[in-house]
């Protein structure tokens, strides 16, 4: 059995894991925790960017360019010899459902000052640039190419609160936190491993404030990345986390009672409204 087979059978473990300790919207007694399911995690919401936004991934599908790329860090378990816009987008770039979940999430909590480790092709940048035109984003892309493409894209649609950097993250990390001097939402995509994940989200832990977001993505994709989640729930600062599999939420608002929901759509577990007995 290959590496990249074990990996797979391992996530899907860990899938059930979740998905067996997951509760719905109908467990869940916190108003804050149910408005956020509410207002952010129901991705049925539809907006008007959307059409326009799925017609940019179109777009990114369909240009079979190839692209030279450096990889600096773990963003996916298969490397193309000779990549192409289109395979990046199908490898890389969040899919729609996570992209509506971003978006939500600026269009309710409208944070000023959005800090994204990860920029890829740049799309789910410009839907959370979409989502506010008040918010400024700023986003960090280590490939040449990549950063290339993502400002062309930026232009293209003429976002002007998007400000892209080109440069590893321990490069242009440390800078941009101090100029930005505080961080309202931090969206960590970049390498899904243990020792990068806590270390940004370490770098990133002086600049928030009470009502700061910090999303991880993918929390689940590896060994690692589930340990990095773990750590990073247990540690002091973190007043509640919830967990959706895909994304890790957390929050630092002192006020909060410190709890970590794991949650799931009702529809996977039709039997928590009854439809059963």
């Amino acid at each position: 059995m290959n590496l990249i087979l074990i990996d797979i059978v391992d996530q899907i473990i860990r899938y059930w894991q979740y998905y067996f300790r997951a509760d719905t919207i109908f467990n869940v007694h916190s108003p804050f925790v149910y408005d956020f399911i509410i207002n952010v995690l129901d991705t049925r919401k539809q907006y008007y960017a959307f059409n326009a936004l799925e017609h940019e991934r179109r777009m990114l599908l369909a240009n079979h360019s190839q692209v030279h790329i450096e990889d600096h860090g773990a963003g996916s378990r298969q490397r193309d010899e000779a990549p192409t816009v289109s395979s990046i987008a199908k490898r890389v770039v969040s899919p729609p459902a996570k992209c509506r979940t971003l978006f939500n999430l600026v269009n309710y909590f409208r944070p000023p000052t959005i800090l994204e480790l990860g920029t890829s092709l740049g799309l789910s940048a410009l839907y959370m640039a979409k989502a506010n035109q008040a918010s400024q984003l700023y986003t960090i892309e280590g490939a040449t190419e990549i950063y290339r493409l993502a400002k062309l894209l930026f232009e293209k649609n003429h976002t002007t609160n998007i400000h892209v950097y080109k440069g590893t993250f321990d490069e242009q990390l440390p800078g941009l936190l101090n100029t930005l001097r505080e961080v309202d939402m931090a969206y960590i995509d970049g390498h899904h491993n243990y020792n990068a994940t806590i270390n940004n989200f370490n770098a990133i832990l002086p600049y928030t404030h009470k009502s700061s977001i910090i999303v991880l993505d993918d929390i689940y994709w590896s060994a690692e990345m589930a340990r990095a989640w773990n750590e990073i729930k247990a540690m002091p600062q973190v007043a509640m986390t919830i967990d959706t599999f895909d994304f890790g939420f957390v929050f630092f608002n002192p006020e909060m009672e410190k709890q970590h929901f794991t949650l799931i759509d009702y529809r996977k577990k039709p039997w928590r409204i009854g439809l059963f007995g």
